[in-house]
């Protein structure tokens, strides 16, 4: 009969719409695993020539690299601490690079680091907001968005990673 043609044909439309939508996002889940596992290799390399630094300044300058050498679209690292007596910033002076540490490792007052995050404590990923975050970049411009990485220690937060880019949509949370 030509109804129930018609109706076997829409049915048979709609299974053909839903298995193309179905294969569209089975290829956006396929691609977002390949990112994800691009960061955790890349991370994990990182991890591994950590272990083998020799002082803190080498370990700052081991995460940044690595950093900067793994993943595109990274323009800027910084690692901001609580440093209330200066022990950081007093390991780190004796080091040759150290104008270039400079850069790199932020010491910041309590206020400053608690007011990054809210507990629970997780990554934060968005735009770049120059009074939110200018601190954690000193002297770096053109930043346009930012991941940051809470640096816990014993439940207490400590300090920040952070990662700057030019391009204000590389950061951005797909949660």
């Amino acid at each position: 009969s030509p109804w129930f043609t018609m109706v076997a044909r829409r049915l048979m439309d709609d299974d053909l719409i839903k298995l193309r939508q179905l294969r569209r996002r089975m290829t956006m889940l396929e691609d977002q695993l390949r990112r994800n596992e691009h960061i955790w290799s890349g991370f994990r390399g990182i991890e591994i020539d950590m272990v083998g630094s020799h002082s803190f300044g080498e370990l700052l300058n081991v995460l940044s690299d690595g950093i900067l050498k793994t993943f595109h679209h990274v323009e800027c690292v910084t690692i901001t601490c609580l440093d209330p007596e200066y022990e950081l910033t007093r390991l780190l002076e004796g080091v040759e690079e150290h104008s270039a540490l400079d850069k790199l490792f932020v010491p910041l007052g309590a206020e400053t680091v608690a007011g990054l995050y809210r507990k629970p404590y997780r990554p934060w990923l968005g735009q770049f907001d120059a009074a939110s975050h200018g601190a954690l970049f000193p002297g770096v411009s053109g930043v346009g968005s930012v991941a940051l990485a809470p640096l816990v220690f014993k439940g207490q937060l400590i300090g920040s990673l952070n990662q700057g880019s030019k391009n204000t949509s590389h950061f951005v949370s797909h949660a």
